[in-house]
């Protein structure tokens, strides 16, 4: 932080991290300045949380969204290929899954470091004899660190429930799925704000908060045999998110405004997948995009003044690649495994690993 006087009993505060510093007057002694009879409360926030809940949001529903079976009855993500040898459409499934996700810091932004873990559950419902539906509910756990010196603190507790649409153009040689949730997202925070009335110079405020999510989309797959036991495959998908933000406070000092963020994602994947008995290899490469369409100012008021943050990061491009297995155990069971890393513009690099089972009982 700066400081300059500008008068008698006058100081200007800036704070260099670009946050919007107040000072004001209480009315108390200086404790060790005996010829001061006011005392000055500076405080400032940090925008950590304004500027990384786009990525947040994305890597969430991306997670959530490799762990549906799709396009084959298997799990397939934005950021994964699945193979598509078919299963039945009528076998109960579920998902078990984790990834982490890391971001350099730069000049505009801080540093970001991502963990959750998930589990998707689906079972069939008869609808008619042409349309083919999957109930599905999903819980997960993110965890975000924000800052090289983790200043910002973050653990993210989801849980949403929808439906998947099953092979929606069967007479197009595409498998076509749709899906749409409604979801809860928990946010539990914690950080360190400066406060030059502590001894230390800040203090670490909680804060709890919740968003209510709708997440639809579509995700096509395309399988083309090359021989016997080769087939090249490939994918397009699309989705739309729109979480709304209740405000909340950080101490009596800090509060932030409610916030809806509309985000937008789609890409493509291409790769190979070897099929030798009961086993099933592959291996894709592929781009995805996010943008966050909407939502990307946050006001707040720190310690009675208002002030507000406008998010410029808010696109980001993935390149990816994804290695993984499937195996039918037995006519009833289906058992598929894939891991897959990332790397996105802004110095975003990503790790994930899924594990999912298929059966009929």
């Amino acid at each position: 932080m700066n400081y300059q006087g500008t008068g008698g009993g006058q100081w200007t505060y800036t704070d260099r991290d670009g946050r919007t510093a107040v000072a004001t007057t209480i009315g108390t002694s200086c404790a060790n300045e005996t010829d001061v009879t006011v005392c000055n409360l500076v405080t400032a926030v940090s925008t950590g949380n304004a500027e990384a809940q786009d990525e947040l949001l994305f890597f969430m529903n991306s997670s959530m969204i490799g762990s549906l079976e799709l396009g084959s009855s298997q799990a397939k993500a934005p950021t994964e290929a699945m193979p598509s040898t078919q299963t039945s459409k009528s076998n109960t499934w579920a998902n078990v899954y984790g990834g982490t996700s890391k971001r350099a810091s730069s000049t505009t932004q801080s540093s970001l470091d991502t963990s959750n873990a998930g589990l998707t559950i689906g079972t069939p419902v008869a609808i008619n004899d042409t349309l083919n539906v999957d109930l599905v509910f999903n819980a997960s756990r993110t965890s975000l660190d924000i800052g090289l010196t983790k200043d910002q603190e973050i653990t993210a507790n989801s849980y949403n429930f929808g439906a998947v649409l099953r092979d929606l153009a069967p007479a197009s040689g595409w498998a076509v799925d749709a899906y749409g949730f409604v979801g809860r997202n928990s946010y539990d925070g914690k950080r360190k704000v400066m406060n030059n009335q502590e001894a230390t110079g800040s203090e670490t405020v909680t804060a709890s908060y919740l968003g209510t999510e709708v997440l639809v989309g579509v995700d096509a797959q395309y399988s083309q045999a090359i021989d016997e036991t080769l087939n090249f495959t490939s994918g397009v998908n699309a989705s739309l998110s729109n979480e709304k933000i209740g405000a909340y406070s950080e101490s009596k000092y800090y509060s932030w405004d409610a916030r809806t963020l509309t985000q937008v994602a789609g890409g493509v994947t291409a790769g190979l997948e070897y099929h030798k008995d009961a086993f099933t290899s592959f291996a894709s490469l592929g781009l995805q995009h996010s943008d966050l369409s909407s939502g990307k100012t946050a006001g707040y008021t720190n310690n009675g003044t208002a002030g507000s943050y406008t998010d410029t990061s808010g696109a980001a491009t993935y390149r990816t690649a994804t290695v993984g297995f499937s195996y039918a155990a037995n006519d009833s069971m289906n058992i598929t495994g894939a891991a897959g890393m990332s790397r996105a513009s802004g110095g975003i690099k990503g790790s994930s690993l899924s594990l999912s089972a298929n059966w009929t009982f």
